[in-house]
């Protein structure tokens, strides 16, 4: 694969991620309405998924979800904290001025499925473009069809 293959993927709804985790620290009892289905991975951004994660973990303990909980929970990531630790939460907050959170749940997965189309897409144009070995064209496609 390209150098730059996970920047080809680029498709995503930073925006969208960033008000719901907003909503979630506003209101944390938002995260109640959650769809089991719905996960860290569905966002785009690795970093997203883990205070996602650290904000349900937080709620399921019966713990406030707050700025200062959140970055409790993630002392330990360099890049948390790097982008500023409990100042990005708030800053989360302030970005929010309204969340439905279905809507906003269904719009995020709708792009992290665009993104796993767009992967197996690129995937199979590279193969396609860059024979390697024994591969023949009916195993790109077989392999397209698992």
């Amino acid at each position: 694969m390209p150098d730059n293959f996970n920047s080809l993927l680029a498709i995503n709804a930073r925006e969208v991620e960033y008000c719901l985790l907003g909503a979630f620290l506003l209101d944390e009892k938002l995260i109640d309405e959650i769809p089991d289905s719905f996960g860290a991975e569905h966002f785009s951004l690795p970093l997203y998924g883990r205070i996602y994660s650290a904000m349900v973990a937080l709620h399921d303990k019966g713990k406030a979800v707050d700025p200062f909980t959140i970055s409790a929970e993630l002392n330990s990531d360099e890049e948390f904290q790097a982008v500023g630790g409990p100042k990005f939460c708030v800053d989360l907050i302030n970005a929010t001025v309204g969340c439905n959170i279905k809507e906003y749940i269904d719009i995020i997965i709708d792009f992290y499925l665009r993104r796993g189309i767009k992967k197996i897409s690129t995937e199979m144009n590279y193969e396609a473009e860059n024979k390697f070995g024994d591969t023949e064209a009916i195993d790109i496609i077989d392999k397209s069809e698992q």
